[in-house]
């Protein structure tokens, strides 16, 4: 675990600052299925393509590269996390032909040629559409910050960001919300990025949060029978398909979980986690660990650690997890939920993970089905001279 220790003290002002609206950080994985690759800014920006339009820029490298930039906003240095999705011909095709218009690529499907001519036929496409005043390229597909970088995990494989607070949801009515742009702050930037001869470098306002990364992964969670739905307990169905559809659009209200009052509790960011520990403080936060799924698959699971507080009537003194952080907001802000962990050997497997990446002792808690009780599940650990157990084994694969 790696982060930016300025950074970190740096976010009440940058809140106070109209800057950010939280300090809760969203990841990139670099072993993502859409493969991503960490490039240094002076790379990343030679391999930029121009288009027929000033200050559009495109990439055609087949991976997502991730960068970092150095900008200063209201006199406060900042680190901020580039990306940009590549202008393939997969790509394109891919973006164009899940819209409700027509794809302006589709003729060019066919072709026989190599890849680097195939590559100057999209582009030249691409110019031709840009002379249209109808046609604007996606910024996804330009150059876009993402949000502040704070720190990397999981052995440089992830990386984690607060998005800026370029746009936020204002409720009109109970059901009903509209997105309101900070125009301030999008001006400021823009301002600086054409300071720096950056202008090719666009914001991609949309609201972003931990809900919107840990709902993905309901589907690889339940299918592997680690976390349970109310109605079935993990009893997993082995013929019903139409229900493993279903859990993808399932929120954390459909499994089981346990709400915690927090109320008297502090939240602390993970990277502060362990440093906290010598104060005994009762606090939570959520750690992004990365999980191996099957052989070739990980995925980045945020799961909810606390320490000194009470959990279904037990008092945990110890750094513990208490199941997948659900990322549920009450408005009386004094609760925080978790996804029960079913699977014991899977829990096991969380517990060495977690300690690993923290390097101090963590244990995880588990439902037991018969009962429907919590049970801790214990790693093993050796003393030191330090105050804090340390983690001392290898990751075992066995929970497969």
């Amino acid at each position: 675990m790696k982060y930016i220790k300025k950074t970190l003290k740096k976010l009440s002002e940058l809140r106070k600052a109209g800057i950010l609206s939280s300090s809760r950080p969203v990841w990139l994985d670099l072993n993502h299925q859409d493969p991503r690759t960490l490039v240094d800014f002076n790379t990343f920006k030679n391999k930029l393509v121009n288009t027929a339009l000033e200050d559009v820029v495109i990439y055609q490298n087949s991976s997502i590269p991730i960068t970092f930039v150095d900008l200063s906003l209201k006199n406060i240095p900042l680190k901020l996390l580039l990306s940009v999705r590549p202008s393939t011909p997969d790509e394109l095709n891919s973006y164009f032909d899940n819209q409700k218009v027509s794809n302006p690529f589709e003729d060019l499907k066919e072709l026989n040629l190599t890849s680097e001519k195939i590559s100057l036929a999209y582009l030249n496409r691409l110019k031709d559409l840009q002379s249209n005043d109808n046609f604007n390229l996606p910024t996804m597909f330009q150059p876009h910050i993402r949000g502040l970088y704070i720190g990397s995990m999981n052995n440089d494989n992830t990386y984690l960001y607060i998005p800026l607070n370029l746009v936020s949801k204002q409720s009109v009515s109970k059901n009903e919300y509209v997105m309101v742009f900070n125009s301030d702050l999008i001006q400021q930037l823009d301002s600086c990025l054409k300071e720096k001869n950056l202008s090719y470098i666009k914001l991609l306002p949309y609201e972003l949060s931990v809900k919107d990364r840990v709902k993905k992964t309901y589907k690889d969670l339940y299918e592997k029978g680690f976390i349970a739905t109310k109605k079935n307990h993990g009893y997993i169905s082995q013929n019903n398909d139409s229900l493993e559809r279903k859990i993808e659009t399932f929120s954390a209200d459909s499994f089981l979980t346990k709400k915690i009052d927090v109320s008297k509790t502090s939240y602390v960011s993970i990277f502060n986690f362990k440093n906290k520990l010598k104060q005994n403080l009762s606090m939570w936060s959520y750690l992004p660990l990365q999980i191996k799924l099957d052989e070739d698959r990980h995925k980045t699971i945020p799961f909810l650690i606390v320490n000194n507080v009470h959990v279904d009537n037990q008092h945990i003194s110890l750094p513990t997890i208490v199941g997948v952080y659900a990322a549920k907001k009450y408005f009386e802000k004094s609760f925080v939920e978790s996804i029960s962990l079913l699977n014991p050997n899977f829990t096991n497997y969380v517990s060495q993970r977690a300690s690993q990446e923290l390097n101090i002792g963590v244990n995880t808690l588990f439902l037991k089905r018969s009962k429907g009780n919590s049970f801790l599940k214990k790693p093993s650990y050796k003393e030191d001279k330090n105050e804090f157990r340390k983690y001392s084994y290898d990751i075992d694969d066995s929970y497969w």
